[in-house]
């Protein structure tokens, strides 16, 4: 069985990512991660220089890979034996998409955008889910957490002592 997750700079990938890692230690799976990037420039720019933006778009890709699984691993439970990290030029949806073969499981992140977010329907989650052919899990970004202070007082306030 493998896993197949895709990852980019955002906390729904992060949280893709834990939940991915997760589910490929528990089954010594091996763990695909993604991340699919697409070029700005393509008909903008001489071929030469697009050659060179491109090689700069994979060195970017391959240091984004690199961040986000170190990361992975320092927050993982549990270690993940065999992973394979892969950067791919070209729409993310349609690669993730292309990456599954039959008893894969896909993973992706959840944006939480509002309803003007959602109408777009341009998040790679919901183009992945209706085009898959393969189990896939959206993974929610974690909600902001409530506010607690680091410390019950801070720098220049002060404490009102109840008089007697």
């Amino acid at each position: 069985m493998r896993i197949v997750v895709g990852v980019d700079r955002s906390e729904a990938s992060r949280a893709a990512l834990s939940f991915a890692m997760q589910e490929a230690a528990a089954r010594s799976a091996e763990l695909v991660v993604i991340h699919a990037w697409q070029p700005a420039f393509e008909y903008v720019y001489p071929t030469d220089t697009t050659e060179i933006l491109r090689d700069a778009g994979l060195q970017q890709a391959n240091e984004l890979l690199e961040r986000v699984l170190e990361q992975g691993r320092a927050e993982a439970t549990r270690p993940v034996e065999n992973i394979i990290v892969s950067p791919v030029e070209g729409d993310p949806a349609e690669v993730l998409v292309a990456a599954v073969r039959e008893g894969d499981l896909l993973v992706v992140g959840a944006n939480q955008g509002g309803p003007v977010r959602r109408l777009m329907l341009g998040s790679v989650s919901s183009k992945v889910v209706n085009s898959a052919r393969t189990p896939v899990v959206v993974v929610p970004a974690p909600r902001p957490s409530e506010f607690v202070p680091r410390q019950p007082m801070g720098a220049g306030t002060r404490r009102r002592v109840a008089s007697r």
